[in-house]
């Protein structure tokens, strides 16, 4: 039996409660591990197990909350080559500003904050921030592309289309620009060195979709997907590009009949998207034309 809406935000705020609870625990274990000195093997797994947490449920400030705690990890182990963070632990972080950024953004419509981060901004923060690093332990890898495209994705579709004026450091624009990149930087890891290895084809999917479902309303300019300047305005080329990008996808990245239900969800996410483009650059090519003969 599927679960209802109301099935699903229950659970959700479940989560939030468990991981609050786990996070108003860990500083009992952060107090130990400063006083101890602690040389266990699994003396970090707290940590992971309380960022976990914070990465499975939605909550506008579930990113921040396990940041937080991994700022606390590495202020503790970061020194240690047994026990500290690794790109592994910053993806969970990723992974929950992800999912920070595909909830609701009407908590962060404060007008008596001039300064707000919101999570995809912050997210993009730290991706940048491991992108310079020369530690191989910590260099992005393809998984930490996918969140990074999530969480960019869907800020740029709020702030595109929402009722409510954002004060914010990255536009939709900005946002789908810098997904696409990563979005192209992900495709040769993925088809190229080892940091493409061990992802879920979910993860790979998912973040097909969320570029296609980018391209699908204009939000790519054509001559960063094509790299040539167009003449003719986004939406009148938008089916046309959003095909091409889709085709080149879905030839890039096989997927056989075994897929799982999640991939095959992307998949159709992403056919549709394609679909309403076309639509899109009909209609405005239309319109074109009647201004013109008129």
């Amino acid at each position: 039996e599927r679960m209802t809406i109301d099935d699903l935000k229950q659970l959700n705020d479940l989560k939030i409660t468990i991981a609050q609870e786990m996070d108003n625990l860990i500083r009992h274990h952060t107090k130990y591990s400063i006083s101890s000195g602690s040389n266990e093997k699994n003396v970090t797994k707290p940590f992971a197990l309380v960022m976990d947490a914070w990465a499975n449920c939605i909550s506008p400030d579930a990113g921040a909350k396990a940041a937080a705690i991994l700022e606390t990890w590495g202020e503790l182990y970061g020194g240690d080559m047994t026990h500290a963070p690794t790109i592994k632990e910053f993806n969970v972080v990723l992974d929950a500003y992800a999912k920070s950024a595909s909830g609701d953004y009407d908590s962060y419509n404060n007008d008596s904050i001039d300064d707000i981060s919101f999570p995809a901004e912050l997210a993009w923060d730290i991706y940048s921030f491991l992108s310079t690093l020369n530690d191989v332990s910590l260099i992005p890898n393809a998984i930490s592309c996918s969140h990074i495209i999530h969480a960019l994705s869907h800020h740029a579709f709020v702030m595109r289309y929402s009722s409510k004026q954002f004060s914010t450091k990255m536009n939709a624009d900005i946002a789908a620009i810098r997904a696409f990149s990563v979005w192209k930087r992900m495709v040769d890891l993925l088809q190229g060195d080892s940091r493409g290895e061990g992802i879920d084809e979910t993860l790979i999917w998912r973040a097909h979709s969320d570029l296609i479902g980018l391209s699908s309303h204009g939000m790519l300019r054509r001559d960063e997907v094509h790299g040539n300047q167009a003449k003719e305005t986004v939406l009148e080329t938008v089916g046309r590009d959003t095909e091409t990008l889709f085709r080149q996808v879905v030839q890039g990245f096989k997927v056989d009949e075994n897929a799982s239900a999640a991939v095959k969800s992307y998949i159709q996410q992403a056919h549709l998207s394609t679909m309403f483009s076309l639509l899109t650059e009909q209609e405005e090519r239309i319109r074109n034309n009647d201004e013109t003969n008129n």
